[in-house]
């Protein structure tokens, strides 16, 4: 499972491929970043003694 299955283009370097592969790339780290505050902000409450 890799960008070769989303989209087989890629391996080949066609532009449309690398597009979509540079935006998913991209909406994928902010997700993991927006992820990982939800976590964080989780824990605040009890860091705070709240």
């Amino acid at each position: 499972g890799g960008w070769e299955d989303r989209w087989p283009g890629a391996a080949e370097g066609d532009p449309d491929c690398q597009t979509a592969h540079r935006r998913y790339s991209h909406l994928h780290r902010i997700l993991a970043m927006s992820e990982r505050a939800e976590v964080i902000r989780s824990f605040l409450p009890a860091a705070t003694g709240r």
